[in-house]
């Protein structure tokens, strides 16, 4: 059956399922050609049983594990064959499972997908297929099955419609008699089937599992939304596994028909107890079902149903120990632990079934973390690993950069981590014989869950690494590594103020960014340069802002994401380019300062409030920033008459703003045309405000200079206020030789 939970060596169960119908990936070839080493039955043969029984049934049995490794025979009835009832438009065979066991369980379990189904010919057992379809959310011992026949043959592509069927002969189950089965291809489209009385619903519930992730954090919820934009259905179980649970001691069981056994995307190195519990645990993404048939060459054939849909693939094949079958009237499921260690490589994912041989091991990326809380000194060292190809596709690009999430909160001993994270990370990769480096540094700090910001950061960087939309940038990702350091003292400042000491000019300016940090009163002040070109117009806007990386920290438990768009990037990008973009992103330490004259209207790219032809700089923080504030410039104008004076005479200064957000001052300045020091003449000189009913309000002020005996250049100074820059506007003043 596709609703297989998949246990986690530790405290938290979190359970994935994937909308197979919303993938519709091709899949290359079939599951496998070879035959089973058992003996089989064809559907013609089966047929003819039922057609000769009198009854219309015959007596079977399925091979599965209850608990532990034992395998167990299940009796069952097949009822018959169901023409056109699976995904593709293949028949299926319909059984009802019976006995102590299906009785005490409540029905069929999520994890019997693929277990063996075997009847009787002529007093020898014949397998005729593996257990695949189970009633969505009803329980029972009514299930479906993938012919044998079908599993060995070639497939074709996954249907996302809803198959309705009338069964040739209605079969009776709990005293209800079933006439029609709907087969949805997702729990999702499942969910949308209103069936009437004598109709269920049939799902194939292949779920994506995952373990070292607690299901009520920001994290699962943030890591299910995103696998839902990749078209994978989410849910999750949050289930108390038996103290020591998931030992790596102990013979491997052997992977025989009937035996439990997991497809697993990653794999990691035991991380120690959990400090809620004692339980070893891992982070592990896969699903646990139940193996079919062995062939003579050493293939495996297993579940009876896609995974992923996917064809050609490559996952880790790795045993399973069930703790206990959890017994459910609506949806009992195998509690199993994977095994650590792979034992073999699935290769193919198609439509009837997965198959792998025992005779390899994927090709598998290292994921590396070292994590030191510097408030306790506790240092957790990680090592996961993901096959090869898991890490080259773009749907599964948020679950890679998962990996490091565990160990940052076994460091910081919290699963939602109230503090900021200071780290380095790099992502090896290549591209034919070309090799390239993404090196990013730096912080993240939050009040909800700083760790969860981080791993998205790094996830949406796989997504644009992995996106290729116009096939010339495949990357082959070689590693993955991380060092962290947490703490619960927060170093955060909000953006409150810009300025620029006398107004903006061409060439060198100073802008000064002021912060207000975390839990002071006293303001932080960074000075950023920013150098403007001649001919820059010096009418626009200025702005500061914290970096966007397309990640909002809505607090609360939430986290909103941008997911990047690479098939509208404006051209082809080599891999070489996508790693310098990344590269030189800014770091959520650093603050960002534009200026944007008012003559470019250009905007590519709608994330910056700026324009193409805008000049960027950036300082270092020394704090994670938070915030923005722009204000637009202003002209200062000042003028002066008489502009020549009598030695000792009078002249009236007159300025006016172009911009001001309402009453305000001006400083005035007086230095010799010779040298000399500045004189401060007004230290606040009133602008008024003269507003026009068909204009624009007019900021004018005057001031008298008296007893002008020398040359001189006269300067007003606007600091500016809220909304707008300061300004500077001068003037010269001559004294009359006669």
């Amino acid at each position: 059956m596709h609703r297989t939970p998949f246990l986690t060596r530790r405290l938290w169960t979190v359970v994935l399922f994937a909308a197979l119908g919303s993938l519709a990936l091709l899949a290359a070839t079939g599951a496998a050609s070879a035959a089973p080493l058992d003996p089989t039955l064809s559907l013609t043969q089966l047929q003819a049983m039922l057609d000769s029984s009198g009854t219309g049934t015959v007596d079977g049995y399925f091979k599965t594990v209850v608990q532990g490794t034992t395998i167990e025979n299940i009796p069952c009835e097949v009822t018959g064959i169901a023409p056109g009832q699976a995904e593709d438009g293949g028949p299926l065979i319909t059984f009802n499972a019976t006995g102590p066991v299906i009785a005490g369980i409540g029905g069929i379990a999520a994890g019997m997908s693929g277990s063996p189904i075997y009847v009787s010919d002529a007093g020898t057992d014949k397998l005729i297929g593996a257990v695949s379809y189970g009633v969505e959310a009803a329980g029972g011992g009514f299930g479906m099955a993938t012919p044998i026949e079908r599993m060995m043959s070639t497939e074709t592509a996954t249907s996302s419609a809803l198959s309705v069927r009338t069964l040739a002969h209605p079969v009776r189950v709990g005293g209800a008699l079933i006439r029609r089965v709907v087969v949805a291809p997702s729990r999702t489209a499942a969910h949308a089937v209103k069936t009437r009385p004598g109709t269920v619903c049939v799902v194939p519930l292949a779920e994506l599992q995952i373990t070292g992730i607690p299901a009520d954090t920001t994290m699962f919820r943030t890591l299910q939304h995103l696998m839902a934009n990749e078209g994978i259905d989410v849910r999750s179980r949050m289930l108390a596994a038996p103290s020591g649970a998931g030992t790596t001691s102990g013979a491997a069981p052997d992977l025989v028909p009937g035996a439990s056994v997991a497809a697993m995307l990653t794999r990691g190195d035991p991380l120690g107890p959990d400090f809620l519990d004692d339980a070893v645990y891992f982070y592990g993404v896969g699903g646990v079902g139940t193996v079919t048939y062995r062939t003579s060459d050493d293939k495996l054939v297993a579940w009876g149903h896609p995974f992923f849909g996917s064809g050609r693939c490559s996952l880790y094949m790795n045993d399973a120990n069930v703790l206990q079958t959890v017994p459910s009237i609506l949806d009992p499921f195998k509690l199993a632990v994977p095994g650590l260690v792979p034992r073999g490589t699935f290769t193919e994912d198609g439509m009837t079934a997965i198959a792998g041989t025992t005779d390899s091991l994927p090709a598998q990326v290292p994921i590396t973390v070292h994590a030191v809380c510097s408030d306790t000194g506790k240092t957790v060292d990680s090592t996961s690993y993901v096959t090869s190809w898991v890490a080259s596709q773009q749907q599964f690009a948020g679950l890679v950069p998962a990996a490091i999430w565990p160990a940052l909160w076994q460091a910081g001993d919290d699963p939602q981590f109230d503090g900021t994270i200071s780290y380095t990370a790099e992502i090896h990769l290549s591209n034919g014989g070309d090799e390239y480096t993404v090196s990013k540094a730096g912080m993240w700090d939050s009040i909800y869950d700083a760790s969860t910001v981080l791993y998205l950061d790094l996830a949406l960087d796989m997504m644009r690494l992995t996106a290729d939309p116009d096939g010339v940038a495949t990357p082959t990702i070689e590693s993955v590594s991380m060092s962290a350091t947490l703490t619960h003292t927060h170093n955060r400042a909000r953006v409150a103020d810009v300025s620029v000491p006398g107004g903006l000019r061409v060439g060198d300016n100073t802008v000064k960014v002021t912060l207000w940090p975390y839990g002071s009163m006293t303001d932080q002040t960074v000075d950023v340069p920013l150098k403007l070109a001649r001919g820059t117009m010096l009418s626009g806007r200025l702005y500061v802002q914290a970096p966007y990386l397309g990640i909002d920290d809505m607090g609360g438990g939430w986290i909103g994401y941008e997911v990047p768009s690479s098939d509208s990037t404006p051209q082809r990008q080599t891999l070489g380019e996508i790693v310098d973009g990344i590269n030189a992103q800014p770091t959520m330490n650093e603050v960002q300062v534009a200026y944007d004259p008012d003559n470019d209207d250009s905007y590519s790219d709608w994330n910056s409030n700026w324009g193409d032809e805008a000049t960027v700089t950036a300082a270092d923080a020394g704090t994670f920033t938070l915030g923005a504030k722009s204000k637009r410039t202003t002209r200062l104008s000042l003028g002066a008459n008489p502009q020549r004076v009598r030695r000792g005479g009078t002249v009236m200064l007159h300025g006016s703003l172009s911009h001001a957000a309402g009453a305000t001052t001006v400083a005035l300045y007086a230095r010799s045309m010779s040298g000399g020091a500045e004189k401060l003449l007004a230290a606040a000189v009133p602008v008024r405000a003269q507003k026009h009913t068909h204009g624009p309000t007019l900021y004018t002020f005057t001031f008298p200079v008296r007893h002008v005996g020398r040359n001189v250049v006269l300067k007003a100074v606007w600091d500016g206020d809220g909304s707008y820059l300061g300004a500077t506007g001068l003037c010269r003043v001559r004294v009359a030789t006669r």
